[in-house]
């Protein structure tokens, strides 16, 4: 079993791997990334500029915060990917997601 069926993403009480939803999910990951490199970034900016202790000590957190975070984006890029290659598999895959489509990301066809 793969990581990714075996710690599946819970969408509304229930195991999904849908792509839509898990390309949401990596997505969404990828900002809670982003939030974090901001934080430890400000805290790296903190610590050159006075070099206390105490803010080397929330850097190092905020280090540890990156790193997890880190591993869970890169988590759900997998999972995502997994999940269209095995819906690629299928007949009749509804491909691309209509609310790219929508949004205009990407043209069908």
């Amino acid at each position: 079993m793969t990581e990714c069926h075996s710690n599946m993403t819970r969408h509304s009480g229930a195991m999904s791997n849908d792509p839509d939803f898990l390309r949401k999910e990596m997505m969404a990951a990828g900002q809670r990334l982003l939030k974090a490199l901001q934080l430890e970034d400000e805290f790296s900016r903190l610590y050159s500029e006075y070099r206390q202790v105490e803010v080397l000590e929330q850097w190092q957190k905020a280090r540890r915060l990156t790193e997890g975070t880190a591993e869970d984006y890169a988590r759900s890029i997998h999972c995502y990917f997994e999940a269209v290659q095995t819906s690629c598999r299928r007949p009749n895959l509804a491909y691309p997601p209509a609310d790219m489509v929508a949004n205009g990301e990407i043209t069908p066809g």
